[in-house]
């Protein structure tokens, strides 16, 4: 375990003093910041995603993106980065000039995301469960009717029972329902609902056409295990590890889920599940506030995309029009050529033809066939001026 982990395990909660090198909980409880140059950020995002930039600066990947925009900064386009591991030759946008008043650096805020849902309204859990949701008192009779799974110790519900993602140990059902039913009944009492997002009927929380995934699950310990004869080394149900309940519970937020606000929650030394329950719902929110700020970014940037690449359709047009016109151009230029050849050629016939009786005839044939193959005597010149060429 490493010292940053071991220092969270130690005192939950607790955040340290430099939130650039602290726990998970220190960078929840403290806003960070990342101050960059146009030219700094311009570098940045055409040398790794924005997801990975945002984990190693320690911001929000939305926050790097709003900068971009802020500061005139091109970003790479959508398949960008997909195509360049593939082994395309893919070209660096340059970095344009700076629009009148526009900072030479600007910061981009991860905000102290605790303190923003601290003053969530506080959600009360029954001492006994009575009355509960329908869909709690479904996992709850589905947790209790099954067998604890032979390694973890939590309940092994097959997928066709789970309601919800709840892993917990036998002696924790009762209390992990009343702190699911508090927050199912929050969250309702929100406006939101819960939706089955696969076959089986698991559900998420859901707005709208939006879902936020979440687990209720116990924190284990693992120990190691000594068979007591062959016989039980050799059943397919025997295993060298096996883990123990510790009684503390763990709630958390995850899969796709932006926006400022905590994701996590664990029973520790300053608080139970049960205080933050108000916290959890509000986090929900958050979330979903955050996926629809997202989701306004995604169709700016594909609104752009369809403007260039209606810009680049027109433009195309526009060539294939000017080909077309100089290919034409061309052609007349090459038959006023060969008019000017016949006409040279006729003239010299003339001298030779002169008193011949029938040479006025086919001099006159020449002629009028040369005045043909003239694109100036055609009539060309008129009919590029009646299309305003």
């Amino acid at each position: 375990m490493g010292k940053a982990q071991g220092q969270r395990r130690k005192d939950e909660g607790q955040g340290a003093k430099d939130c650039w090198t602290g726990g998970k909980e220190s960078c929840e409880d403290v806003g960070l910041m990342k101050k960059v140059s146009r030219e700094e950020l311009h570098e940045a995002v055409w040398a790794s995603p924005i997801t990975k930039l945002a984990a190693e600066w320690e911001v929000p990947a939305y926050g790097i993106a709003k900068a971009c925009e802020e500061m005139v900064v091109p970003r790479p386009e959508a398949g960008y980065w997909q195509r360049l591991r593939l082994g395309w030759r893919m070209a660096k946008e340059p970095l344009p000039p700076a629009k009148p008043g526009t900072a030479p650096e600007v910061v981009i805020q991860s905000p102290n995301r605790r303190a923003q849902c601290a003053d969530a309204p506080k959600i009360p859990v029954m001492a006994k469960l009575t009355a509960p949701h329908p869909l709690v008192a479904e996992m709850k009779r589905n947790l209790q009717s099954c067998e604890p799974h032979y390694i973890f110790s939590v309940m092994d519900v097959s997928r066709r029972e789970r309601v919800f993602r709840v892993r917990v140990t036998r002696g924790l059902i009762d209390r992990a329902m009343r702190i699911l039913d508090a927050f199912v009944k929050g969250v309702i009492a929100r406006g939101a609902s819960f939706k089955a997002v696969d076959e089986w009927g698991l559900r998420e929380v859901a707005l709208g056409n939006e879902t936020v995934s979440f687990i209720l699950s116990e924190e284990l310990e693992r120990r190691e295990r000594v068979a007591r004869n062959e016989e039980e080394k050799r059943s397919y149900r025997w295993h060298p590890v096996i883990h123990h309940s510790t009684g503390r519970l763990r709630f958390t937020i995850d899969g796709f889920a932006p926006g400022n606000c905590p994701k996590e929650w664990r029973d520790g030394s300053r608080y139970r599940l049960e205080d933050k329950v108000g916290e959890m719902v509000e986090s929900v929110f958050r979330v979903f506030e955050g996926i629809a700020e997202l989701r306004k970014v995604q169709r700016r940037e594909q609104e752009a995309r369809d403007a260039e690449r209606r810009r680049a359709e027109v433009e195309l047009q526009r060539r294939q029009a000017e080909l077309a016109l100089l290919r034409v151009l061309e052609e007349k230029a090459q038959a006023w050529a060969k008019a000017r050849d016949l006409r040279a050629f006729i003239a010299a016939c003339e001298e030779h033809l002169a008193g011949a009786e029938w040479g006025a005839k086919w001099l006159a044939w020449a002629r009028a066939h040369a005045d043909r193959v003239d694109p100036i005597t055609g009539g060309y010149l008129e009919e590029e001026g009646a299309k305003g060429t």
